[in-house]
């Protein structure tokens, strides 16, 4: 009983808070994008930047974890598939089908005890094309007509400085240039790289691994391609 009521409480306050919602598929970008946030808050405060994962999910938790309680943190939130309450700020981080599976796909395999012999038994899986197609659904469905902000990953890749001032603007409702150039540094890859290789776990989100993604084209049969050259069409449609 305690524990539902402590659940309902975390949503009022979640509701009252009127928080942001960060919202992504998995391997999509959206750690990156906390240590952003996280970090423009902390040089907005003059304390020390922060790159490592625990306290990233204790500050900027998924929204059915528990978190820190914090006046500045507390109405950042991570989820990977919810409906936006009414009063929330969303911020949208999608990824092209193709790099976002293959991601996936390499991530089960490495990282977890879920593993698949080959990217055809996973894209066929409940993990895999269908769950991205759902994803894409929904996201078309019920978050582009929500008041929020969308990153492209691909734009990240392309033009971070500009994805960063964009976010901290839509964000903090300020163009401040010095914490722009200070966030877009920290969260260089080279940074991100140094904090996992220092961390216990240094294969934590794959910072430091390089991709090569191109090799799965040869692999993936062709209905399987099929499908996904369709989502990349609605992906095209959506967000171009």
């Amino acid at each position: 009983m305690s524990l539902i009521l402590r659940t309902i409480g975390d949503f009022a306050s979640i509701f009252l808070t009127k928080p942001y919602l960060i919202i992504s598929y998995p391997k999509s970008g959206n750690t990156l994008i906390r240590f952003i946030l996280l970090n423009a808050i902390l040089i907005k405060r003059s304390e020390q930047p922060v790159l490592d994962h625990e306290t990233l999910n204790k500050l900027m938790p998924e929204i059915r974890q528990r978190g820190q309680r914090s006046r500045d943190f507390f109405k950042f939130y991570k989820s990977h598939h919810i409906v936006p309450f009414r009063n929330t700020k969303l911020i949208l981080i999608i990824r092209n089908p193709f790099d976002t599976l293959c991601s996936l796909y390499e991530y089960y395999n490495s990282r977890t005890a879920l593993k698949f012999e080959n990217i055809n038994l996973f894209l066929n899986s409940k993990y895999g094309l269908s769950k991205y197609a759902d994803f894409l659904h929904f996201v078309r469905l019920r978050i582009l007509n929500h008041k929020n902000h969308i990153i492209r990953y691909e734009d990240i890749l392309e033009n971070k400085t500009k994805v960063v001032e964009e976010l901290l603007m839509f964000v903090f409702k300020e163009n401040n240039i010095s914490i722009v150039n200070q966030v877009d540094g920290l969260t260089e890859r080279s940074n991100l790289e140094k904090s996992e290789v220092s961390s216990d776990n240094p294969l934590l989100k794959g910072f430091s691994s390089q991709k090569d993604y191109l090799k799965y084209k040869s692999q993936i049969n062709s209905a399987n391609m099929n499908i996904v050259s369709k989502l990349q069409l609605k992906y095209d449609q959506t967000f171009l």
